[in-house]
């Protein structure tokens, strides 16, 4: 995923590329998306704050979670401002200077990465004075890639690996420059003999030829950001003034909701709020024409009505989420087909599903994923804090209905290539365990 690239070479050592600052608000910006993302899927219930982040990132389970939440998050971000994504949502946690830094610097990162296509790895060259040199899998383009603390060729080394070496990382344009993102993945293949000899040597011809890459920058096709929302007085209000302002915005908020989670409701609220009316100003119709769906209940059909009425006979569980995903098969071309007949699976807080049901049609109907929630509810007995639809059009149906319920439902996109890869090299019981121990009732 590499857009037109800004090409520079020279300039000041790698000490002097990323600032102690300038790490510390990358940190800032990756450690939010990780836990407001966690808090829209539900996964970990530890994790629901930044100083929680940081504790499990010190134990054995912080080296699987910390990357789950990271590929996750890159899913996530890829929704954009269609979504709103994690990018927008990330800002609007960050007080103001920080929240605009944010918009800036990572609004982008969702179409705008250096990584490596699904099957495929990266090899790490070497280290330099500006970073480590990174080459494409191909071996024909390079780039240098700075770290937080260290460079990946420095991580590698630590670790005990001889360079160069082929593995998967993702680095993110930053202040000028790539940041690698402090994971690496994938199964390591170590370089030797005239493989790394043709690489040395395409490298310093790129280096003669001013090509090798130190940033990205956004392409042209890729979308607007979303129009900035005021959020800065949402951290100074109390969890009872937010449960008040979101009654107020028609969503209800009687349950116990942690404030990590109302400040993401309110944002979201006030994402999508304006995003629609730049779309078509303050009128009743949707941008492709149709009407805008009705929010009052005594608009719900007797049906909808009585399924939010069986929801509130549930004690609530924060933190959880139930995940409609429809079940795709993976042919050799790695192109995914729908599995017939449509087939939607039901995940409520474990990595394997809870159950799955076919559908009528290739995208359920609300009645559909209504029935199927209440089944998942009965089964556990609780109701989720959280409900996603892998279809944007299924979510917002849904969540016209489960808001009168005080659950929010919200949009699953796709997998990146990063949660692609990870789910693809971790078990369903490794991931089931790793929830367990991080708070999850499976």
């Amino acid at each position: 995923m590499v857009n037109p690239p800004i090409r520079l070479i020279g300039g000041p050592p790698r000490n002097a590329l990323l600032s102690d600052r300038d790490a510390m608000d990358f940190r800032s910006n990756m450690d939010t998306a990780v836990v407001v993302v966690n808090s829209m899927i539900g996964r970990y219930p530890l994790v629901f704050s930044i100083g929680a982040l940081r504790v499990i990132r010190q134990t054995q389970d912080g080296l699987l979670v910390v990357p789950h939440l990271t590929a996750v998050a890159y899913s996530f971000w890829e929704v954009g401002p269609t979504g709103p994504g994690v990018g927008a949502l990330t800002a609007c946690h960050l007080v103001p200077p920080f929240d605009a830094v944010c918009r800036a610097e990572s609004g982008a990162w969702g179409t705008t990465r250096l990584n490596a296509k699904p099957g495929e790895q990266m090899t790490v060259l070497k280290d330099t004075d500006r970073g480590s040199v990174v080459a494409d899998a191909a071996g024909t383009t390079f780039y240098l890639v700075v770290g937080l603390r260290v460079s990946p060729a420095t991580a590698l080394t630590r670790a005990g690996f001889t360079l160069p070496f082929q593995t998967r990382l993702t680095a993110l344009p930053f202040r000028g420059v790539l940041v690698y993102d402090g994971l690496v993945s994938g199964r390591p293949v170590p370089v030797r003999g005239a493989q790394a000899a043709r690489l040395e040597a395409a490298y310093e011809a790129a280096l003669a030829a001013g090509t090798v890459i130190t940033g990205l920058i956004p392409s042209a096709s890729a979308p607007p950001p979303p129009p900035p929302v005021r959020t800065d007085d949402l951290h100074a209000m109390s969890v009872p003034q937010l449960k008040a302002h979101l009654t107020a915005m028609g969503v209800s908020a009687s349950h116990s909701f942690d404030k990590v989670t109302l400040v993401t409701m309110v944002a979201a609220e006030r994402l999508t709020a304006a995003a629609r009316r730049a779309d078509t100003g303050e009128g009743s119709a949707n941008a492709e024409g149709s009407m805008r769906q009705p929010v009052d209940e005594a608009d719900l059909s007797p049906s909808e009505a009585a399924a939010v009425a069986r929801l509130r006979l549930f004690p609530r569980r924060n933190k959880t989420a139930v995940i409609f995903k429809q079940v795709a098969l993976h042919s050799g071309d790695d192109v995914a087909h729908p599995a017939a007949p449509h087939t939607v699976a039901v995940f409520f807080g474990g990595a394997a599903p809870l159950f799955s049901f076919s559908g009528a049609a290739p995208v359920p109907t609300t009645a559909e994923l209504l029935e199927h929630l209440l089944d998942a509810v009965n089964r556990c007995r609780f109701v989720p804090e959280l409900v996603s639809v892998d279809n944007r059009a299924a979510a917002a149906a849904v969540e016209r209905v489960t808001r009168h319920a005080g659950v929010q439902t919200t949009y699953y996109p796709p997998p990146s290539v990063e949660e692609r890869m990870l789910t693809a090299n971790t078990t369903t019981a490794e991931m089931d365990l790793l929830a367990t121990r991080c708070g999850a009732m499976l």
